[in-house]
């Protein structure tokens, strides 16, 4: 966990137990998981106005005797209205404390979760890389909510969220795959993650090495062979299977560009996007 102490936002633990409102009540929740939530920052509900109030400070390890200002509020002020990071909330300050409050949302069982949609998942999938890419780490387990007012999906739990510019959320996306049982998506990031490493380490001089790391970027065709005979895609490289199979995931062939390709050329030659690389 990475929380990154500010000393004069340092506070003792106990004001953990600060409760936002009167009639508020500790929230008692589990995620998908099976593991207890609430250990890093807590939440309460008003019974009265079924208003969730998050607190923005959490300790910075497990048994710490301080919490500290988590950066959950900036994060989401910077992704603000981004796919699934909804402007759904508000910060309050209330018993000396700061609060991140939203409408009460539903959460989703752990055998829920394979009940979402493809493209949903993918969505999700690509709004991660997406904060990764512009130099956050959500560093936690991805948990999902149901908006009641609209029931989008969106992520919450951000209280971890931290400014990294190697972040890399790479594993908790396994998790999160796993969980919603898309095994076929994990296959082909693994395959296509696998064709782009020994692509960049399958060389004989430095000369080779230096422009086979310029190709960051592994696309399937899954419907026919693809070569750069017939297809118009700049200097890509085409690797081909032998053996093709949808269930293990391994396509007729490979597309490596230095670039994303855009949608029009993704749609024209039927590729899947596999896997991208940041280095």
């Amino acid at each position: 966990m990475k929380v990154k102490v500010q000393t004069e936002k340092v506070l003792p633990v106990f004001m953990r137990d600060n409760k936002p409102r009167i009639h508020a009540i500790p929230i008692i929740h589990y995620r998908p998981d099976g593991l207890p939530d609430g250990v890093h920052c807590g939440a309460w509900l008003d019974v009265d106005t079924r208003k969730v109030w998050k607190l923005l400070y959490g300790r910075p390890y497990v048994n710490a005797d301080v919490i500290v200002r988590t950066h959950e509020d900036e994060f989401l002020s910077e992704f603000a209205d981004q796919p699934y990071f909804p402007k759904n909330w508000e910060v309050i300050q209330s018993n000396n404390l700061w609060w991140l409050v939203r409408d009460e949302a539903e959460s989703i069982a752990e055998n829920e979760y394979k009940d979402i949609d493809n493209e949903s998942i993918l969505e999700i999938e690509q709004a991660i890389l997406k904060v990764n890419r512009a130099g956050w780490a959500i560093d936690d387990y991805i948990t999902l909510l149901i908006d009641k007012k609209d029931y989008h999906l969106f992520i919450a739990d951000l209280s971890t969220a931290c400014k990294d510019p190697q972040a890399d959320d790479g594993w908790r996306i396994e998790q999160f795959l796993k969980l919603c049982k898309r095994d076929h998506i994990l296959k082909l990031r693994n395959n296509a993650r696998t064709v782009l490493h020994n692509l960049h380490y399958s060389h004989e001089n430095i000369a080779d090495y230096e422009k086979n790391k310029t190709y960051k970027h592994v696309y399937a065709s899954f419907n026919r062979p693809i070569n750069g005979l017939w297809a118009s895609l700049g200097d890509a490289i085409y690797k081909h299977e032998d053996q093709p199979n949808r269930e293990s995931m391994t396509p007729w062939s490979w597309v490596i560009t230095k670039e994303p390709l855009i949608n029009t050329q993704v749609k024209s030659y039927e590729l899947t996007w596999g896997w991208s690389s940041r280095i």
